[in-house]
């Protein structure tokens, strides 16, 4: 007889780091929405609550960031417009 599989459960690692990675992407937006169109590194780190190699670790460079922010930029806005 073959054991029982093991109920599934999310795996709490990969939960925080989305959780981490949409926290960046806000951070990002409404550092953006507030007026200061190149913000470093660091202040989106601190606005996020992570740390500056957390945002390096989701984002090897601030050009995937603001790939990411645009792509949920229009994710939002397309519905309107169509």
């Amino acid at each position: 007889m073959d054991a029982p599989s093991p109920a599934r459960h999310p795996d709490g690692r990969k939960q925080r780091s989305e959780r981490s990675r949409l926290a960046i992407v806000d951070a990002m937006l409404d550092i953006i929405m507030g007026g200061k169109m190149e913000p470093s590194a660091a202040e989106i780190a601190e606005r996020a609550g992570v740390s500056a190699r957390t945002v390096f670790r989701h984002f090897e460079e601030m050009d995937s960031l603001y790939s990411e922010m645009t792509e949920r930029m229009e994710a939002q806005i397309m519905p309107i417009i169509q």
